[in-house]
Order: structure tokens, then sequence, then C-alpha cells
């Protein structure tokens, strides 16, 4: 299986937060002379619509950037109780509990969000005219984003959330969080991280026409056996620590054995990853 410059399989859907390296290597073209502002803008918008990681590479190809793989961020939580709204209480073993606070717009990349008070509003905005967050203040207490429960419990987060269909999981130690659609057509990011979990980010106003989304139904494992299967695909053994793991959608692939159903991708320590299905643990193809 070819693989991208992000080390993502070529065949594979970026997500929003992969496109932007790709479209920082543009800008960087661009003010160096190699493109010219109309293929500048042209490229751009391809870069938006690309459905493939293979594509994007081909749209940066004559330039001689190398995009880093990008890094999750989200909003970190200042102190005061928000007020509770659709309660979830997830029970688990020596936890700390957090809050949910809405934030009404992506930042910059690298940046970090400022988030007001309870009743204020998020500096360094950008949010569409007349936006509201979303009555989503819920209490969650954090969880390992590789216990076994991590994926299970991420589908209650999100559906706590409002999240009414799913682009992608993210478990890592570092920076975890779901991207999904809530019932409005507004698109948000929620974090899993152990200092911020429930914390909400508005990531776009509108879904895009090509998206595609996650099948929570068909996940029928905990996270240990998707590990344990990874492994298997992937030939790594025990040793071998897991990085991070991503639940996409098998559509991602565009192949009659993926389609219809949710991917689970392993990502080992070692550079190699496994992928799997979540319905019966088959090796992606």
């Amino acid at each position: 299986m070819s693989t991208s410059r992000l080390g993502r399989p070529a065949q594979m859907r970026p997500s929003r937060a992969e496109r932007e390296p790709y479209t920082d290597a543009l800008a960087q073209a661009v003010a160096e002379g190699r493109l010219t502002d109309a293929l500048y803008e042209e490229r751009v918008d391809e870069v938006e619509r690309a459905s493939t990681f293979g594509r994007l590479d081909e749209l940066v190809a004559d330039t001689p950037f190398t995009p880093a793989v990008p890094e999750r961020t989200y909003a970190r939580l200042r102190t005061g109780r928000v007020v509770l709204t659709g309660l979830f209480v997830g029970l688990v073993a020596g936890v700390v509990t957090h809050m949910v606070v809405a934030v009404p717009a992506p930042t910059e990349a690298g940046s970090t969000a400022v988030i007001a008070e309870e009743g204020g509003e998020a500096e360094g905005g950008g949010a569409p005219a007349g936006w509201q967050g979303p009555e989503v203040a819920t209490e969650f207490d954090s969880l390992d984003p590789l216990d076994d429960g991590a994926i299970e419990y991420a589908l209650e987060v999100a559906q706590s959330a409002g999240l009414t269909q799913i682009e992608e999981i993210r478990l890592d130690p570092d920076s975890s969080g779901i991207e999904g659609v809530r019932e409005d057509g507004t698109i948000y990011s929620v974090s899993l991280g152990p200092d911020t979990v429930g914390s909400m980010q508005m990531v776009d106003a509108e879904v895009d026409e090509d998206a595609i989304f996650i099948y929570p139904d068909v996940l029928d494992h905990g996270l240990d056996a998707y590990v344990e299967a990874g492994r298997d695909a992937a030939d790594v053994g025990d040793d071998v620590e897991v990085g991070w793991v991503r639940v996409i959608s098998g559509d991602e692939w565009y192949t009659p054995d993926s389609a219809g159903r949710s991917v689970v991708r392993i990502d080992f320590e070692d550079g190699s990853y496994g992928e799997v299905h979540g319905d019966d643990l088959t090796p992606v193809r």
C-alpha cells in the first residue's frame, strides 16, 4: 500500500487538519515565485476538494516543501463551572472530572484558543455573524485514550455533545478527539484529552458535499482487540508500543471490501501501522 508525504495511505481521505500542511506548502511556493497567484488559487481550491492523500501529493509535486505531520490542538479550559444540560456521567475509577466549553471558531494553525469566563465570548474568533454556541455543557470523566473502552466512550461523548454523524475518532495520548456534524449542519471537534475532555471547537459552518462518516453500529470490539488485529496486520510484536489510533469510514478506501464499514487504523511507534475493519477485525487490503 503506497503512502503519502504525511505517511498516510495514498488512497485515504484526508481530514481538514491534514490538508493544512499542503495549503502551507502552496503558500510558500507562491511566496518564492514558484507559482503564479492564479495557479495558487486554483490549487488551494483543489486541496479543499481532494478526496485522497495521493491527489494532495500531486498538487505539491513541483514544490520542494515537505509537509510536516499536523498535530491536533484543542482549546484549553479555564476554571469556572458551567450549567449542566443533558448530563452524561462516565463512571471510571480514579479519573478527574472536567467541563464542556463551546468555542466559536477554529484558530490559526499553531495558535491556542482563549476561552472567556462563563457568559463571555471566545477571543480571536471568526465565527459566522449571529453564531451562538451549542447548548452543550456536560461534565465528563477523562479516560486513557488507549483504554479498551476508549472507542465506546468516544461514541458516548459524541452523542452527548450532539454530534449526529462522526467523520473520525482520534485516540492519542497527546491529543485525542472526535470530529463530526451536529444536527444544524455545523462541524465540531470535541476533545477527549485528559485536561480538555468534552471541550468543543467549531471547525466549519457547513458540511462538504463529499464528506463521509464512520459507521458506529459496526464498531463491534474493544480497542484491545483492534490493537491485536492491527499487530497481526502490520506483523508487529507485542514489544512495540501503540502510538495512536484513528477510526474512520471504510468508504475512504473506495474498495468494495471496505465500503459501508468502519476502519480502525493502529499506528505503532516504530512507524508501522495496521488497518482492520471495525466489524470483523479483518485487515484492510
